[in-house]
């Protein structure tokens, strides 16, 4: 629990323990869910909200609901110089938004040609920034939309790059992994990402969209689920 405070800060407003199931006795089935999350302020983001939220959409009490993993994405798009290698790129971003270069992700969106006699001079990159840590993510969501941040950066890693862009804003995605238990060997039945957001919404008092994938159910006993 107070690892779990010190992580998320306020936003964790509850007390458990990741991947560690509540004791519960006799048999009963567990309805594994991963569930991704696109919030417009991850500051105002509470796990009692989410949690609440899933078990309205799941019909079941709130005591029911393990969240077992939580992470925060997020996203951006840059266009930058076709001269920067998409590691000198990474570099950059991470020294921008002041984390380390193994939670960056760089992806080509496309590139762009200035005309058919000319080289490629514009390419559409997307970052993904990756963490655990919520005060983190929201200190990321505003840094990714700081383009002169990122171009001070980039000087440092290639000088004669040009300033990059802001193709588009950042985006943040909360990606859990939750098991939703039930009172019988019956699996509860996976909510709807409708059903989800709409809850979500009600809750958090913010935009929110939500896809729900159910990746099967498990056999409990005790606590123990398999």
């Amino acid at each position: 629990g107070n690892q779990w405070k010190m992580i998320y800060g306020g936003m964790l407003d509850v007390d458990f323990v990741p991947g560690v199931a509540p004791v519960k006795s006799g048999t009963f089935a567990a309805t594994n869910l991963e569930l991704s999350l696109q919030v417009s302020d991850v500051t105002k983001m509470k796990m009692s909200d989410v949690i609440k939220s899933i078990a309205e959409a799941s019909n079941v009490l709130v005591k029911a609901v393990v969240v077992k993993e939580m992470k925060f994405e997020i996203t951006a798009r840059y266009a930058f110089d076709t001269g920067v290698t998409l590691d000198q790129a990474r570099t950059a971003i991470a020294k921008a938004n002041s984390v380390v270069e193994s939670q960056v992700t760089v992806t080509v969106v496309r590139r762009r040609r200035l005309s058919v006699w000319r080289r490629l001079a514009v390419q559409e990159l997307q970052s993904k920034i990756t963490t655990t840590d919520g005060t983190v993510a929201a200190a990321v969501q505003t840094a990714a939309a700081d383009t002169t941040k990122l171009a001070q950066a980039l000087k440092q890693v290639v000088p004669s790059a040009p300033a990059p862009t802001l193709k588009q804003s950042p985006t943040v995605k909360v990606v859990l992994k939750t098991q939703v238990l039930s009172n019988s060997t019956t699996p509860v039945v996976a909510p709807s990402g409708t059903a989800l957001a709409q809850s979500l919404q009600k809750n958090m008092g913010q935009t929110v969209q939500a896809t729900v994938k159910n990746v099967g159910s498990s056999s409990c006993n005790n606590g123990v689920c398999v």
